[in-house]
């Protein structure tokens, strides 16, 4: 089951688990695989976060963002067509 929180801020949408490319450090060294994208957002705050999220759902990147259409357009951007779930 997807975790509510994610770097304590609440989880919103989440991305089925699926292959989504991977984080490289600056060397273009593999630092890990993207698995899941999810959506969230910290109380308090007017800005939503777009979390890239390994096997283990740790968040290895994030993005920041005016509202949920910019985090779902941003993964569009990096190519990928994917559902979306509510949490």
């Amino acid at each position: 089951m997807f975790p509510e929180q994610l770097n304590g801020a609440i989880v919103l949408m989440y991305t089925p688990k699926g292959n989504y490319g991977v984080v490289e450090y600056e060397t273009g060294k593999t630092y890990d695989t993207l698995c899941y994208y999810a959506i969230a957002k910290y109380d308090g705050d007017s800005s939503y976060y777009l979390f890239g999220c390994n096997s283990n759902f740790d968040v290895i990147s994030d993005y920041l963002c005016d509202n949920i259409d910019d985090c779902q357009n941003t993964v569009k951007i990096h190519g990928h067509t994917v559902q979306w779930y509510k949490h």
